[in-house]
């Protein structure tokens, strides 16, 4: 989301994890993938997002992107995978 000043017109600077991390969410709109607790989806649908198997995930064990187990399933903070993708090289 773009905003413009209110005194000159210009743009404003862009956070751009949180741009990316709305483009997650719309993504997830689009694609009818399930938000849940407080910001997180589910590690496969992560996977998907990123273009990345689910094992792969499972294989970075949280080394690159923390994991929230509950019950024996992994989720991931949209955030988190917001910051993934403007760092990666």
């Amino acid at each position: 989301m773009t905003g413009c000043c209110p005194t000159c017109g210009q743009a404003l600077p862009v956070d751009r994890i949180e741009a990316e991390a709305e483009a997650i969410r719309e993504w997830c709109r689009d694609s009818g993938v399930p938000i849940l607790l407080g910001g997180c989806i589910r590690q496969s649908d992560a996977a998907t997002y990123l273009g990345r198997s689910s094992k792969t995930l499972s294989n970075w064990n949280g080394d690159v992107i923390p994991v929230r187990k509950v019950r024996g399933r992994a989720y991931l903070s949209i955030q988190d995978i917001a910051w993934f993708v403007v760092n990666e090289d």
